[in-house]
């Protein structure tokens, strides 16, 4: 028997959904795809950074939900009981691949990336998207505050899920996400769900989420 909280239906209006979106990713963006697929609830989207979660949790959502970091973000405090459910979407667990949660990401790489932000953060934003197979989502100014982008390379390298989070949360990756690793991430999360023909990219993921799962209540 699944013990894990349902999360609200999706034909519940008064439902508020609160995000913490991924990192170099504009949360304005990702906040229209989310309502437009789920016109029902209200969904507000905050940008990944140190204040992003206790922001989120001051909200009072009936469904927590992060994206990529904003994912790790969530997985890695311990909720709130007060929180009826918690979603991650592109899950990531720990992000470098030497950490052994799945990442397929070496840490001299994000590294890389840290330097190369530290020089000239537009073109930093645009490797890291290009890996992530989402090189069209790069936009020619910053997604949200410089500082806040700084702080979450440091975050992807430093945070890790807790497990007691994960075991209360829904998770929904793609089956060809290349920052991790399908098969370690179920093996660690055993009721993760994989999504077939799918990456990293949440243009594809929450579609394929929302339709899926439209009448199940996850």
């Amino acid at each position: 028997m699944d013990s894990k909280p349902a999360l609200p239906q999706f034909d519940q209006p008064q439902s508020r959904w609160v995000w913490i979106s991924g990192w170099g990713i504009r949360p304005q963006d990702f906040g229209a795809l989310a309502q437009t697929l789920h016109p029902a609830a209200t969904h507000q989207v905050l940008p990944p950074s140190a204040s992003a979660l206790d922001e989120a949790l001051a909200l009072k959502p009936d469904v927590l939900a992060g994206y990529s970091l904003g994912a790790l973000l969530v997985l890695s405090t311990p909720v709130p009981a007060t929180i009826p459910a918690i979603l991650g979407v592109a899950p990531i667990l720990a992000f470098d691949a030497e950490a052994g949660h799945g990442g397929t990401t070496p840490g001299r790489s994000r590294l890389a990336v840290t330097v190369k932000f530290d020089k000239d953060p537009l073109s930093a934003i645009r490797l890291y998207l290009r890996l992530a197979g989402m090189g069209d989502c790069f936009a020619d100014s910053l997604p949200y505050a410089k500082s806040d982008l700084r702080w979450g390379l440091d975050a992807l390298g430093g945070l890790s899920a807790d497990p007691n989070t994960v075991a209360r949360a829904r998770l929904f990756a793609g089956q060809a996400d290349p920052l991790t690793d399908a098969k370690t991430l179920t093996e660690r999360c055993p009721d993760l769900q994989i999504i077939a023909g799918c990456g990293h990219d949440y243009r594809q993921l929450l579609p394929a989420m929302f339709t899926s799962n439209r009448h199940a209540g996850f």
